[in-house]
C-alpha cells in the first residue's frame, strides 16, 4: 500500500512538472462588448532566472495570434527574477499596443524600478489611470490589498459615454461600477496545485475564467506561469485571448 502511494505521488509530481511547462490558449467571446476587438491577456508570469528565458516564446505566440491589444495584468516577477533590462526585453518584439499593471509580486521587490523597465520595452504602464486606443477605453489600477480605496480610485476617473470600458486590476474586484464592461485579473493562479484551489475559494468571490455581474464581465487568468514549484495540478498556464464583439 505505501508502495503503491509512494509510486501514485511519484506520478503526480512528474506529470504536474510537466503540465507547468505547457502554456494553452483560452478563447473568451463576448458579443455585447460593443466594439469589434481582438485582445491577449497574460498575467502572473513570475519570471525567475530560468522562466524569463521562455518570454521570447510567449511574445512571439502572441504576435501570431495578431491581437490589437495586449494587456499584462501582474505579478510579471518573484524574489529571483533579474530586474534587468534584458529580462524584459522581449516585450519590445510585441507588435500590439501593450499595458501592465502591477501585482502585489512588483511591491514586495522594487514597482517603481520594475514599472520603468518595463515602460522602457515599450509597454504602457497604466497607474490608475485611463487611457484610449482604437476606440476601448482601457483603465489600470495599480495593486492595492484596500478594495474599498481601489474602489474610491474607480470611481474618481471620468470615462467618455461612447467608448467602452475595460479595467485592468490584478486582483479580481467586484467594483460594482456599471461603465466598466470587462474586467480582466489574475492573482489567483486557480490555486495552482490541488488542494489549494480548495483554499483559494474560501478567500475569492473570482477565481478562474468568465463572470457575468449584471450586464458585465469579469475574467480571472489562472495565470501564464507559476509561482514557488513550477508545478500544475488541476489547474493550466493560460494566455487568454478575447475575441469582443
Amino acid at each position: 500500500m505505501e508502495l503503491a502511494a509512494f509510486g501514485m505521488a511519484f506520478i503526480l509530481i512528474i506529470y504536474s512538472l510537466h503540465n507547468a511547462r505547457n502554456i494553452s490558449v483560452e478563447t473568451v467571446k463576448i458579443d455585447d462588448f460593443g466594439k469589434e476587438i481582438k485582445i491577449v491577456q497574460i498575467s502572473d508570469l513570475h519570471l525567475s532566472s530560468e522562466s524569463s528565458n521562455g518570454l521570447p516564446a510567449i511574445t512571439e505566440r502572441i504576435n501570431l495570434m495578431n491581437p490589437d491589444i495586449v494587456l499584462i495584468t501582474g505579478d510579471m516577477v518573484s524574489q529571483d527574477t533579474p530586474i534587468t533590462e534584458k529580462t524584459f526585453e522581449p516585450l519590445k518584439e510585441l507588435n500590439a499596443k501593450s499595458y501592465f499593471v502591477t501585482g502585489n509580486h512588483e511591491y514586495y521587490i522594487d514597482a517603481d524600478k520594475i514599472s520603468e523597465i518595463i515602460e522602457n520595452s515599450r509597454v504602457k504602464v497604466l497607474r490608475d489611470e485611463v487611457d484610449i486606443f482604437h476606440g476601448v477605453q482601457i483603465v489600470g489600477l495599480k495593486y492595492r490589498r484596500d478594495k474599498n480605496r481601489a474602489i474610491e480610485v474607480l470611481s474618481d476617473l471620468e470615462f467618455s459615454h461612447d467608448k467602452p470600458v475595460i479595467l485592468m486590476n490584478h486582483i479580481p474586484l467586484d467594483h460594482g461600477d456599471k461603465r466598466i464592461k470587462l474586467t480582466v485579473s489574475g492573482h489567483t493562479h486557480y490555486g495552482q496545485i490541488v488542494p489549494f484551489n480548495l483554499l483559494v475559494r474560501l478567500t475569492t468571490k473570482y477565481i478562474k475564467g468568465l463572470y457575468k455581474v449584471d450586464n458585465n464581465y469579469i475574467y480571472v487568468s489562472p495565470g501564464t506561469g507559476t509561482w514557488g514549484p513550477p508545478m500544475r495540478l488541476g489547474s493550466k498556464n493560460e494566455i487568454t485571448f478575447y475575441d469582443l464583439r
